[in-house]
């Protein structure tokens, strides 16, 4: 088998001029297979487990590991609690649930993605994608002897991104901007920021965003369940901004990860009632070059799908279809309804993930 490995050779301010991003994803690199199941194609959710190996396993493949002894010495801090919060983050804003492998079944079992240290002969780190069999991650610990806290985490959420199937370009804030931006990498990931937006981006291309999970949101049947809304309001998709940066708190994302999914919401009404709802496409706009490339490529998140929406009764009839205005506008609706179940389908028109905000609101009529 063909192991495809990215390997961070350059010191740790790498990452600043070189970021995993959400153009720079393929088909062939997502998790396909784990040892939980299956995801058949692009955009479906998948659960994966993890696994920092014990310094006390020495074999062919982890010659000398030394990763959890050599953390807890520099740092007073079991590496493990790094990364329980790191693939914490990737799960709270994807389809993508990483399971921690604490206590293997017998000497066999392995998780499918596992983390090393050792010396790497003059690599910063390097992390196979995703492949069936399991996929290693490999730190070094003789140049990450002199890294700070906030290096360790930068470092490895970065292979953690190649290990769920990101590959490297470069982030341009601004036509204006001469050197790549790492959407806050130095800055958020050393204060513990986690995935930035375009990997955000990336993780729901691959695998859906976290209403995907457990049957997904694709039918009435699954829909996500939004609760009474008489004389109250509720928003999906508040913490997608205009900005690159997101941070370590937040994990509200939701998109159409292309043109094959939609999104079913429910909603009740416990007596007749205004009904006002929109759905509005969210993201930044910014530039990247993807890595080998020199030219820049413009990108704008609130036009990659032109979304619309539909309203269905409790017996899923079809009560309005919305599509009134173009790419990257917002689409609204307001209406009388009687007291009962409801459903919006939230759809797009190309093959694009295109992220978004939800709002339903309703006021009482006497």
């Amino acid at each position: 088998m063909k192991i495809l490995r990215f390997a961070a050779v350059i010191v740790i301010l790498l990452a600043a001029t070189v970021q995993v991003s959400a153009y720079n994803i393929s088909e062939d690199w997502r998790w396909k297979v784990s040892s939980f199941g299956k995801a058949a194609k692009r955009g479906d959710p998948i659960k994966v487990s993890w696994q920092i190996l014990p310094d006390t396993l020495k074999n062919r493949e982890y010659t000398s590991n030394n990763i959890n002894a050599f953390l807890e010495s520099k740092f007073k801090e079991k590496f493990v609690d790094m990364c329980r919060f790191m693939f914490g983050r990737i799960s709270a804003v994807s389809g993508l649930d990483c399971v921690e492998l604490v206590t293997p079944k017998n000497a066999k079992q392995k998780a499918d993605i596992r983390i090393i240290g050792r010396d790497l002969n003059g690599m910063n780190a390097c992390s196979d994608m995703p492949q069936k069999g399991g996929t290693l991650i490999q730190m070094s610990t003789v140049i990450g002897a002199k890294w700070d806290h906030g290096g360790w985490i930068n470092v490895t959420m970065h292979e953690m991104a190649h290990s769920v199937g990101l590959a490297h370009d470069r982030i341009f804030e601004s036509p204006s901007s001469k050197d790549p931006q790492l959407n806050a990498s130095i800055v958020a990931l050393c204060n513990g920021g986690g995935p930035q937006f375009d990997d955000i981006y990336a993780l729901q291309r691959l695998y859906g965003d976290k209403y995907e999970r457990n049957g997904g949101n694709d039918t009435l049947k699954t829909a996500t369940d939004l609760g009474n809304i008489t004389s109250a309001s509720k928003s999906l998709g508040s913490d997608i901004a205009d900005s690159l940066l997101v941070k370590p708190n937040t994990s509200d994302f939701i998109g159409i990860d292309g043109a094959n999914d939609v999104d079913f919401f429910k909603f009740h009404l416990s007596s007749k009632s205004i009904v006002s709802l929109s759905v509005t496409p969210k993201g930044p706009s910014y530039e990247f070059i993807l890595e080998g490339e020199k030219d820049r490529i413009k990108f704008d998140a609130i036009k990659q799908s032109d979304l619309f929406f539909e309203i269905y009764d409790s017996l899923g009839t079809r009560l309005f279809h919305v599509n009134r205005q173009g790419m990257g506008k917002a689409e609204t609706l307001s209406i009388d309804l009687a007291a009962g179940d409801y459903f919006v389908k939230v759809a797009g028109s190309k093959d694009n993930n295109q992220m978004y905000r939800l709002d339903v609101s309703a006021m009482m009529i006497p």
